[in-house]
Formats: C-alpha cells, sequence, structure tokens
C-alpha cells in the first residue's frame, strides 16, 4: 500500500521513492513489481485500478476527483 500510495501522490520518481521509503535506485524495479503483481499495463492503469478497488481515497496530493470539482 505505501508504494501505491506514494504511485498516486508524488511527482517526479525521486519523490516516489522517498515516499515508498526506498532507494531511488530501486524503484523501477519496485514499481515493475507493483505492475506484475496487480496486472496494470502501466503506473496509469495502476492508479485508476487502485481508485476502482477502492485502496485510495477520492483525494490524492491536490487533485480531487472530478465529482468533488
Amino acid at each position: 500500500m505505501q508504494r501505491l500510495k506514494a504511485v498516486a501522490e508524488y511527482n517526479p520518481p525521486h519523490g516516489i521513492a522517498l515516499a515508498a521509503k526506498i532507494a531511488p535506485a530501486d524503484l523501477r524495479s519496485a514499481l515493475d513489481e507493483l505492475l506484475d503483481e496487480t496486472g496494470a499495463a502501466n503506473v496509469t492503469q495502476l492508479v485508476v485500478l487502485a481508485h476502482a478497488w477502492r485502496l485510495l481515497g477520492a483525494r490524492t496530493g491536490t487533485v480531487e476527483s472530478g465529482a468533488n470539482q
């Protein structure tokens, strides 16, 4: 969950790695593992699926869901 939330809430990759508490050099392999575990084709699809599965709140970072705008 920590990696998933970091991907959804942070940018650039260095920020994602820090939020996920992994070394920046390990980010790519951690993301690949997360994509494999979920069956997502890419990080964007991963975040969409996580919202559909209700693993993430309606609000992520500074972006609000369309229903709240």
